[in-house]
């Protein structure tokens, strides 16, 4: 854009729009699916952060009958199962707030 003021000079005009924004800027970095666009009962939208970048994550969670220990899946780095805890406990903190099961305060 700066150079198409440079070259029009001082009689430049543009309406920016849209399809100007993609041109100039590029696509959209991140494409949201429909799960995205409406809240889903036990999925949250993490980030994960490295030197080189972050990326969004879906993070799925289900309660299925158990002791109410928390078991974590995947390839998880430490501060990802750290947080999983801390997750977890601040929802047992307040599990009578949220209306849950006793199970989930428990211990």
């Amino acid at each position: 854009m700066a150079k198409e003021v440079i070259k029009a000079g001082e009689k430049y005009h543009r309406v920016i729009t849209p399809k100007l924004i993609n041109r100039y800027l590029g696509p959209e970095k991140y494409k949201y699916g429909v799960v995205e666009d409406r809240d889903e009962v036990g999925l949250v939208r993490g980030l994960a952060f490295t030197e080189y970048g972050g990326d969004l994550l879906d993070i799925e969670v289900s309660i299925v009958p158990g002791k109410g220990e928390l078991t974590v899946t995947g390839t998880l780095g430490d501060v990802m199962k750290e947080s999983a805890r801390a997750a977890i406990s601040y929802v047992r903190s307040r599990a009578d707030e949220f209306g849950l099961n006793r199970i989930l305060s428990a211990q």
